[in-house]
């Protein structure tokens, strides 16, 4: 006899109340349970996805970095250069 017969045979030797008692118990805890298993699976997923992305390697990381460097110093640059200009401008026609 498994243990699923041996609750059933409890469940039935119980007071009705006893019984609804007993089985929202039993929902409640099957659905925990399908939670966590959701929630590991996704977990799971995740991990599997993460093993297959073609990370850089750091010689691709440093030349990106300094990509973004000088591209960064030229927009400022730029900007700076603007505003001089324009603030040169407004305070020559204004001034």
């Amino acid at each position: 006899m498994n243990r699923e017969t041996k609750r059933l045979m409890a469940r039935q030797q119980m007071a009705p109340e006893k019984k609804q008692d007993a089985v929202r118990r039993s929902k409640t805890k099957a659905k925990r349970t399908r939670e966590k298993g959701r929630v590991r699976a996704y977990f799971g997923s995740v991990i599997n996805e993460l093993k297959l992305v073609d990370w850089p390697t750091r010689a691709q990381v440093r030349s990106y970095a300094s990509v973004v460097f000088v591209t960064l110093v030229f927009v400022v640059g730029l900007i700076f250069l603007l505003n001089l200009l324009f603030s040169t401008g407004v305070t020559k026609l204004y001034g």
